[in-house]
């Protein structure tokens, strides 16, 4: 799969845009584009439809993440778009569980070292 984050910098970087110029172009904060272009995040389909008129380039060809042909159907664009999401999010509840855990960790690590 390609990464749309890193499709949206170089279609950016065509343009000769900074991200906050794109964040202002697309009604956004920087930060936004930031996470678009890190794959932390997606556009929703009203921004990748936004992004793909911006950077003048089919919706299809934004979503698959690189210029050209390419054999999907609508229903197959949709899945890919929607299973990045879905990744995306199972990605960040994992991050959050980490975090979470070492900061237990460090709670249980100070509360030993208290009672000793």
């Amino acid at each position: 799969m390609n990464s749309i984050g890193l499709f949206i910098v170089e279609l950016r970087n065509e343009k000769g845009m900074s991200q906050q110029e794109l964040a202002e172009k697309m009604g956004v904060s920087e930060e936004t584009v930031n996470d678009w272009e890190k794959d932390k995040v997606l556009p929703t389909l009203d921004q990748a439809k936004a992004l793909s008129e911006l950077f003048d380039l089919p919706l299809k060809e934004f979503v698959y993440g690189k210029r050209g042909p390419n054999n999907l159907t609508s229903e197959e664009m949709a899945e890919k778009y929607y299973s990045s999401k879905i990744k995306t999010k199972a990605l960040k509840k994992t991050y959050m569980k980490a975090g979470i855990g070492i900061l237990l960790m460090f709670l249980a690590i100070g509360i030993f070292t208290l009672l000793s």
